[in-house]
């Protein structure tokens, strides 16, 4: 006989402390309606390698593309939590359309650390124009009279057909030949060559193709210093813009959690649902010693959740601190913010890998969501800001007193 109340009442992982209800976030209560349709196309965005016209569509009139852009400027996000809980809701439907928006609005916070000439090129006509963007270095430009002429291939280049311009990070030649500090150049999109190499296990939606550029001008007023982006050097000149006065690298990094705690929590609930149908069907023997183990858990796997929530949470806490002080934030602190996302996505997908042994083989059924949910998350989860190996490296050699080191934090 079914039991009138469902054996495991595990409640999903809330969202991070300090963070009110939805009716206090119109954000949030818009992302997770808008998650209804991803889910929906979430079959279709994988087969396709790109968002579904509907997902872009409806991304980009919410704002959810732009998420972080200058007020002036159609941006909608007040605080680094809001945008993260937003794509974390995102996650729920579908991960990549989540890390599609994720990458997009942050290249838009960088985007709009150009001065007004360059900000009023992207956005005065389009305030939904979408900015993709690749940090490592690719390429090089050479320095010509009023700009730099640019060559170069950038891979992984995330979102890159919802978008409207391009960020690149590229070597710096002068006209002799000679190294210069190395850049960030704003390009549009129709001057890229759009390579189709993004063929991977998960993640597959999210279109992050190859970008090339050949001899393309870029003019100097597009054109930024990465060690001076990196430093906050361009905070100063939007003082009434407290996102451009973050640790943009600290922020980034801290963003790229998000989506995957999002898919993770909607792993779980999708398991907690199929052993509740399970545990109806069992009727009298749900008390089991079996079901009992089964309980235990998955108690442990929504732990393992919440100690992802709780390092992600500092994480952010600690960006905003900076914020809120107006200074960047110290070499500690950043190196303790690369350690907890690295930490929160090994605890993300730890939790997701017990909760799926779990539910047994029918987690991995071509039919069933929690597989693309799965290959999803071991993909997203060996990005480079969340590697293990690098941030463990990074925060041990602030530890033992290093006060510089081979890449930004």
């Amino acid at each position: 006989m079914p039991r009138s109340e469902p054996c495991l009442d595990v409640p999903p992982t809330d969202a991070s402390p300090g963070i009110g209800g939805d009716e206090d976030r119109p954000l949030l209560a818009e992302a997770e309606r808008l998650a209804v349709l991803l889910r929906a196309n979430a079959a279709e965005t994988e087969r396709r390698g790109r968002l579904p016209a509907a997902n872009s569509a409806a991304l980009r009139t919410s704002g959810f593309l732009t998420l972080l852009a200058p007020h002036g400027y159609g941006g909608r996000a007040t605080e680094l939590h809001e945008a993260f809980e937003v794509y974390a809701a995102l996650a729920h439907g579908c991960a990549s359309s989540a890390w599609v928006s994720m990458i997009l609005s942050g290249s838009a916070l960088v985007a709009s650390l150009f001065g007004d000439r360059a900000r009023a090129e992207v956005w005065h006509d389009d305030p939904h124009a979408a900015v993709c963007s690749s940090s490592i270095l690719g390429g090089v430009a050479r320095r010509q009279q009023d700009g730099v002429r640019v060559s170069g291939r950038w891979q992984t280049m995330s979102g890159i057909y919802e978008s409207q311009w391009a960020l690149v990070a590229t070597a710096v030649q002068d006209e002799q030949g000679g190294p210069l500090d190395p850049g960030i150049a704003l390009v549009p999109v129709h001057q890229v060559s759009i390579e189709k190499t993004w063929n991977v296990a998960g993640m597959r939606g999210t279109g992050s193709e190859t970008a090339a550029l050949r001899d393309v001008f870029v003019p100097e007023h597009r054109l930024l210093s990465l060690p001076r982006l990196f430093d906050g050097g361009y905070a100063a000149g939007h003082p009434d813009e407290p996102l451009c006065g973050a640790t943009v690298k600290s922020l980034l990094t801290v963003t790229t959690i998000a989506p995957v705690l999002g898919a993770a929590e909607a792993s779980l609930r999708h398991v907690k649902d199929s052993l509740d149908e399970r545990m109806s069907a069992a009727g009298a023997d749900c008390g089991s010693v079996r079901f009992r183990t089964v309980q235990i858990g998955y108690a442990e796997a929504v732990s393992l959740l919440d100690l992802a929530r709780l390092s992600a949470g500092r994480a952010v806490a600690d960006v905003e601190r900076g914020i809120r002080a107006k200074r960047q934030l110290d070499l500690h602190t950043r190196a303790r913010i690369a350690m907890d996302v690295a930490t929160a996505a090994r605890h993300a997908r730890d939790a997701v890998d017990r909760a799926l042994s779990l539910n047994g083989s029918r987690s991995f059924a071509d039919d069933n969501p929690l597989q693309r949910l799965w290959r999803d998350l071991e993909v997203a989860t060996r990005h480079t800001m969340m590697s293990q190996d690098r941030n463990r490296d990074l925060y041990a050699q602030v530890l033992f007193g290093a006060t510089d080191f081979a890449y930004p934090a």
